[in-house]
């Protein structure tokens, strides 16, 4: 019974993604994902790239935002780790598999206009080094 109940749980979770999708959060964790993987397979030492978040970002009971904000929060952390937050509403630590941040990184832009960020090659992986 426990199994069949944690089976159907994992089906529903899993189907929320499938039907609604990844947040913009999550989304630009998956770029940087591919990005540093892409980085460590090549001969360059940085690379950059650019994120736009979907048109419709909408947080539970209020509007859409314009304008974007992304950050890199550290609180203080000497691991590099981070919490990459859009909106303020839209968060995860996914990235942290792939990068490290070494400084609190933030911008903000009106909708459907891109972000850059700057991935640097270390001896040990691969730093976020730029937001604009």
């Amino acid at each position: 019974m426990k199994l069949l109940l944690a089976a159907l749980v994992c089906m529903c979770l899993n189907s929320c993604v499938i039907l609604v999708g990844l947040d913009p959060a999550e989304k630009l964790a998956t770029k940087i994902e591919k990005q540093a993987v892409k980085l460590e397979g090549s001969e360059d030492s940085s690379l950059t790239f650019d994120f736009t978040p979907d048109a419709k970002r909408k947080r539970p009971g209020s509007c859409e935002c314009d304008p974007v904000r992304i950050e890199f929060v550290t609180k203080g952390a000497s691991d590099g780790h981070s919490v990459l937050l859009v909106d303020g509403w839209f968060r995860t630590t996914y990235h942290n598999r792939f990068v490290t941040v070494g400084e609190p990184l933030e911008a903000t832009k009106p909708s459907r206009e891109a972000f850059q960020l700057t991935l640097e090659k270390l001896s040990g992986g691969v730093r976020l080094v730029e937001l604009k």
